[in-house]
């Protein structure tokens, strides 16, 4: 019972190694210059929106802050 057990358990985990993602492997079948591209291209994104919104976010922000601490 015990023998069959451990040679379950070890089945399952050797099993459960090939499902947790390879990411190398991807990057490399997804092409690591267009995932870099993408990439690139999300983050300027982020930055671009960050840069326009980080004043009215920033004030917003402080807003809230002295609010939440004036009426609690």
């Amino acid at each position: 019972m015990d023998l069959w057990r451990k040679k379950k358990f070890n089945a399952s985990q050797s099993d459960l190694l090939p499902k947790m993602p390879n990411l190398p492997a991807i990057a490399e079948r997804i092409g690591t210059n267009h995932f870099r591209r993408f990439y690139g291209r999300f983050v300027r994104l982020l930055c671009k929106i960050g840069a326009e919104s980080f004043r009215v976010r920033n004030f917003g922000l402080q807003l809230l802050f002295t609010t939440t601490h004036l009426y609690r």
